[in-house]
């Protein structure tokens, strides 16, 4: 098979197929990021590597978003149909949930927004390890048993 096209959630491709997948800002537009997930264990041979990328609410921009939520204004995230809200945390628990084992755990972008402009962003405080927890943009890197 040279591409496909095919739902996260049902990927056409045999069990234990890929040594490594790469999902980038995808896992939280789908209706189940569990099952995607567990469909992604499914296709991973064992010892293969999940690079999962996601935005990471629990810093400033999660505060605006909730901040407009609260305004009656919506974050639409570019007219995307699905956005689950999502946070370091929390995509860590769904890779658990799924059967993954996380094997590292980074996070760069931290952004200030600021009213009539684009955020501003301090690339200063990606350094500080436990800020990590606090940036825009995390990757994780999971493994199948």
């Amino acid at each position: 098979m040279s591409w496909a096209v095919a739902s996260i959630q049902d990927i056409p491709v045999a069990d234990a197929t890929f040594d490594t997948v790469i999902s980038c800002e995808t896992i939280e537009h789908v209706l189940d990021p569990v099952r995607a997930l567990e469909e992604i264990r499914r296709v991973l041979r064992p010892g293969g590597r999940l690079l999962l990328t996601t935005p990471n609410y629990l810093g400033p921009m999660g505060l605006y978003r909730g901040y407009l939520r609260v305004r009656g204004r919506r974050y639409t995230e570019g007219g995307q149909p699905i956005c689950h809200l999502t946070s370091l945390p929390r995509t860590i628990v769904w890779l658990r949930r799924a059967g993954l084992m996380v094997r590292v755990v980074d996070a760069v972008g931290h952004y200030l927004p600021w009213p009539g402009r684009s955020p501003l962003s301090n690339p200063r405080l990606d350094s500080i390890r436990p800020l990590r927890w606090f940036a825009l943009h995390s990757l994780v890197v999971a493994e199948k048993r």
